[in-house]
C-alpha cells in the first residue's frame, strides 16, 4: 500500500443514523478487493466507528456474499453485521488502480471498479433501508451520484449524499 491521503469528518451522531458528517474518504492504492476493503476497516477503526475485527467480518461476509455492483460505473458496497460497528459511518474508498469484486447478482462473475463504499451500520435492519436509498442515487436519471464522489473533491462527496437523498 503507497501513500494514503485521508479526510476526517467528526461528527456527533445523533439519534444513530448515518449524517453527512459520518462519510469518510479515502484516497488509497490495493492491489485487490481485500486489501480495499482492509483500508475501508482500518481507517473507519482509527475513527471510532467499528470493531478492530470490522475488516475481518467484511471479507467472511464479501466471500458469501459478494458486493460488486454492475451498475454503468461499477462498485463494491462491502458491509457485515452490526454487532462490529460502534456507530453509524461509511468510508468512501477511492482507488488509483481498479480492483475486482465478485457480482452480487451472479457470484461466478466479476466487476472491476475503482470506488467502494463501505457500510458500517448499527442495526442490520437498516442495512435495507439504507441500500434501497443508496441504489436509488445510483440510478438516478438526473445525474451520475458515483461518477461525482469520484470526481469531487473528498471534502465535498458528502453534500453528494445529500444532494441525491442518500442520508
Amino acid at each position: 500500500m503507497q501513500e494514503e491521503k485521508f479526510v476526517k469528518i467528526l461528527i456527533d451522531n445523533k439519534g444513530g443514523k448515518m449524517r453527512k458528517e459520518d462519510i469518510l474518504v479515502l484516497d488509497a492504492d490495493a492491489d485487490d478487493y481485500k486489501a480495499a476493503i482492509e483500508c475501508a476497516g482500518k481507517y473507519l477503526f482509527a475513527n471510532g466507528y467499528v470493531k478492530e475485527n470490522f475488516s475481518e467480518e467484511c471479507l467472511k461476509r464479501e466471500q458469501d456474499y459478494p458486493t460488486g455492483l454492475p451498475s454503468e460505473t461499477p462498485i463494491a458496497i462491502p458491509h457485515c453485521s452490526s454487532q462490529f460497528v460502534l456507530k453509524e459511518g461509511m468510508c468512501v474508498v477511492r482507488l488509483k488502480n481498479n480492483v475486482e469484486f465478485r457480482r452480487m447478482d451472479d457470484f461466478d462473475e466479476k466487476i472491476s471498479t475503482s470506488i467502494i463504499f463501505n457500510l458500517a451500520l448499527k442495526k442490520d435492519e437498516e442495512h435495507v433501508e439504507f441500500l434501497q436509498k443508496f441504489i436509488g442515487a445510483i440510478g438516478n436519471e438526473q445525474g451520475d451520484f458515483v461518477k461525482e464522489c469520484m470526481m469531487t473533491d473528498k471534502e465535498q462527496v458528502p453534500e453528494i449524499f445529500v444532494k441525491y437523498c442518500v442520508l
